[in-house]
């Protein structure tokens, strides 16, 4: 279909979903789109097929708001966006309000949680918390928070300053959007809330309450019930309504209906209905379907994509009814398991034949079968890396007695804010003295620290700063100079320090730069931050950073026993092209953000496809 017939009021390519009248090509390409919709044309030649904006989520989208109104067509919709209970937020009074700029912001560029402005406690320390854009220049606002869903280039709070730090919060699938799972953009992040253990706040427990649903009985149908269901039941079942995603299980699921019987109940390989009042996924937490698929043996616990530590309410929930997960997904789900022997796990079978097989087996034979839920007979759940991460996590799930996970991200992020503050403002009175530091006295840490960030922006190794000694600038002697780094600021990655008797800080560094050490363009550059500014660096905060174990997710890939079909006549076929093209937007945003000013989407995606 030619790009342009896009533009004219209608339906679009793959979903029917209606086209704004007299939108561009180029308009549609950033749009946020569901990760089904494809756009022929979009890019900078027709040729290339493109899936925008690869993985937008599933969920209703955010509407788009600009930087003028940050709460915008916001409001409306906090109430789904955010269902968890909120933390309550400090009592203001008038006096309080108008000291509320002394507080560090945090501001949501993603609007997660419908919040315009909230004064949260988070232990000793205090934040203001707010999705109102406007607050993008105020001199207090210190870190932006993103959903990772959310996470978009049609707009970054850029340039980036040097205190403003980013926060990620990222529980969901991959498939949500790629782009995130790649090292160049997962390392945009200071600080992570993710489903991985190695994430500053690890999610990896999101969808479990605690040790106790797991020992509970509440739901347990006895061993000699199941077996007489048996004549009416399958010893499988199978609930899926989201079907081809990028884990391609229910190609597997397929396969194995050919050598066992499977109930599934979802829209996914249906062959069997739910009563009407529970057909709808918001219930399947609800008593009725519990008590339904609690009568089965196993169930067919499946992930929708492969990744360490993605683990959901699909391994969970068999386990809190007492049926045996039969469980594909996170890798490494056996630091998981309530005990060695609770699940069973499709990784270990070459086929689905062997699988078939040895749950056959199981079903026939009590004594084998009752060894996967001795575990829970018992009330014995032995895995300590489980029981640790429970106990020590500083959030929890359905408790109104515990913060969520989003309020523990909030505060994580408050409290490293936080421990900047203190540290600059700790710097800001200390002044060494010659007897401390064997230099003249007057040196003032910040100024010397100033220096020490500009050199480092400058780039300017020691090895090359040797032309600095002849200036004409009243120089402490060389050899005090290197004396004072070697012993005190070497250590903390300083080029150069340069100190000026009486001079001013700034000007003392100025006059280094301007008489031509290294200075140029760059010194200019670095000039326009204003004198007032470099002033209040003092010594630079502590940085955290991503690494790309935070969120990672091997190439999506198919199995190999499954039949091909037909191109793009369904999702199974495009999410390996989509991961490849996941990885030149992952390093096209990289580039872009590191060259910190604002970008069009037209030069996001020429990048993307530049030969």
């Amino acid at each position: 279909m030619p790009s342009q017939a896009l533009a004219e009021p209608g339906i679009s390519v793959l979903h029917g979903n209606q086209v704004p009248a007299g939108m561009t090509v180029e308009e549609i390409c950033t749009q946020m789109v569901p990760p089904r919709e494809v756009v022929l044309g979009c890019g900078p030649t027709r040729e290339h097929l493109v899936v925008v904006e690869l993985g937008k989520f599933e969920r209703k989208k955010f509407k788009n708001s600009d930087l003028r109104d940050g709460q915008a067509k916001m409001e409306e919709e906090s109430a789904h966006l955010y269902p968890l209970p909120r933390k309550e937020a400090l009592t203001l009074n008038r006096k309080t309000q108008l000291e509320t700029d002394s507080y560090p912001i945090m501001l949501w560029w993603s609007p997660l949680t419908g919040e315009t402005g909230r004064l949260g406690q988070c232990g000793t320390d205090a934040c203001f918390f707010t999705i109102n854009r406007t607050f993008l220049h105020h001199p207090m606002t210190k870190a932006f928070l993103f959903y990772g869903t959310d996470f978009n280039i049609d707009s970054l709070p850029l340039p980036r300053k040097a205190h403003h730090d980013w926060a990620l919060f990222h529980e969901e699938s991959p498939k949500n959007n790629y782009k995130l799972f790649h090292k160049p953009v997962i390392t945009l992040f200071n600080y992570t809330a993710t489903f991985s253990r190695h994430s500053h706040l690890p999610l990896t427990t999101q969808y479990l309450e605690g040790v106790e649903v797991l020992k509970s009985l509440r739901y347990l149908v006895p061993l000699r019930s199941k077996n007489n269901l048996r004549r009416r039941l399958a010893p499988l079942v199978y609930v899926q309504s989201d079907c081809d995603p990028p884990s391609d299980r229910d190609s597997y699921v397929r396969e194995l209906m050919t050598y066992i019987e499977v109930d599934s109940y979802g829209e996914c390989l249906q062959n069997k209905d739910l009563p009407q009042q529970l057909k709808n996924p918001a219930s399947m937490d609800a008593e009725g379907f519990y008590r339904i698929i609690a009568q089965y043996k196993f169930i067919l616990a499946f992930e929708n994509a492969v990744c360490d530590d993605y683990i959901t309410e699909k391994f969970w929930r068999p386990l809190k009814l007492g049926v045996v997960p039969v469980y594909y997904g996170s890798p490494s789900i056996a630091d998981w398991l309530p005990s060695n022997r609770s699940a069973i796990l499709v990784s270990e079978f070459a086929h689905p034949r062997e699988l078939a097989s040895y749950i056959r087996q199981l079903d026939h034979d009590d004594r084998l079968y009752e060894a996967y839920i001795e575990w829970k007979l018992k009330g014995e759940v032995s895995n300590q890396r489980l029981l640790a991460a429970l106990r020590e996590r500083k959030w929890g799930v359905q408790d109104v007695h515990q913060d969520n996970y989003i309020d523990a991200f909030e505060c994580m992020v408050c409290s490293k804010v936080w421990d900047n503050i203190r540290l600059l403002e700790k710097v800001s009175k200390w002044r060494f003295g010659k007897e401390a530091l064997g230099g003249p006295s007057g040196w003032s840490l910040p100024f010397c620290i100033l220096c020490r960030s500009l050199f480092t922006q400058l780039i300017i190794p020691i090895k090359e700063a040797r032309h600095c000694r002849g200036m004409n600038i009243s120089l402490l002697s060389w050899r005090t100079v290197m004396k004072f780094m070697s012993h005190v600021l070497l250590p903390e990655g300083l080029n150069l320090i340069v100190s000026s008797g009486g001079h001013h800080a700034a000007s003392a560094c100025w006059a280094v730069i301007e008489a031509g050490c290294r200075g140029g363009k760059k010194a200019k550059k670095i000039k326009k931050l204003g004198v007032l500014n470099l002033i209040h660096m003092g010594l630079p905060p502590k940085r955290w950073k991503a690494d790309v174990t935070h969120l990672s997710c091997p190439e999506p890939a198919v199995f190999a026993f499954s039949p091909l079909a037909p191109r793009w006549s369904s999702l199974r076929d495009m999410w390996i092209p989509s991961f490849e093209q996941s990885k030149k937007e992952a390093q096209a945003l990289r580039w872009l953000v590191d060259r910190n000013k604002n970008f069009s989407a037209q030069e996001f995606w020429a990048l993307v496809f530049k030969d």
